[in-house]
């Protein structure tokens, strides 16, 4: 966690890959958030949003997804960071997509909380989510419909994907082999559907086939 602070960047590239592995650990990711905040492993990894390298933002954000999803306090752990969702929801801006995939991953396990879904909806998820449906990228497709399933559930960010036009894509994505991707926007339809306009729009675009 200490070399997290470190600037050598082919390090930074990969401690955040270990900290994925060692986060699946329970006692492991007690250490990495743990209570007295003398290691601040997950700040550390978050900070390396920032970083000027994609492969070390990518790798920062594969390694949020099992530290958001393990740790105790999650919710809170995520907020506590000033500035934090903003910068993740920042780089749904990013012109890589490996780099657009992971934050989508780690944008769908924060939004598992109401209160962190509506920072993020504050900061333009949303939008920043619908403008990305029209990829034929499979892997960013996989986690992008599951960002859309748990964006959907917060206020009007359901009604608002239909308005932007994120629905309609969604159903040629019905048409892939690839079983991560079905899998994503089976759960994308059913959390879109509990608008009424989304289940017209999906039903006119053939879903039902």
């Amino acid at each position: 966690i200490r070399l997290l602070s470190g600037t050598y960047e082919p390090l930074l590239e990969n401690l955040p890959l270990v900290i994925k592995e060692c986060a699946e650990d329970e006692q492991c990711m007690d250490v990495i958030n743990d209570p007295a905040h003398s290691l601040d492993g997950v700040r550390l990894v978050w900070s390396l949003l920032k970083h000027p390298s994609n492969v070390v933002k990518r790798n920062a954000c594969w390694a949020l997804v099992p530290c958001i999803k393990r740790a105790k306090d999650a919710p809170e752990m995520v907020r506590a960071f000033v500035g934090g969702l903003e910068l993740t929801v920042s780089l749904l801006e990013s012109d890589d997509t490996e780099v657009l995939a992971a934050v989508c991953a780690a944008i769908a396990e924060i939004a598992v909380d109401p209160e962190n879904l509506g920072i993020l909806t504050d900061h333009g998820v949303v939008e920043k989510l619908a403008r990305l449906v029209n990829t034929e990228d499979e892997h960013l497709r996989a986690y992008l419909t599951l960002a859309i399933a748990f964006c959907s559930e917060w206020g009007r960010n359901n009604y608002e994907f239909g308005r932007l036009n994120a629905v309609a894509p969604l159903v040629n994505y019905a048409n892939s082999k690839n079983k991560d991707v079905l899998k994503g926007v089976c759960i994308a339809f059913y959390h879109l559907s509990k608008e009424p306009l989304n289940c017209v729009t999906m039903h006119t675009c053939g879903v039902i086939k």
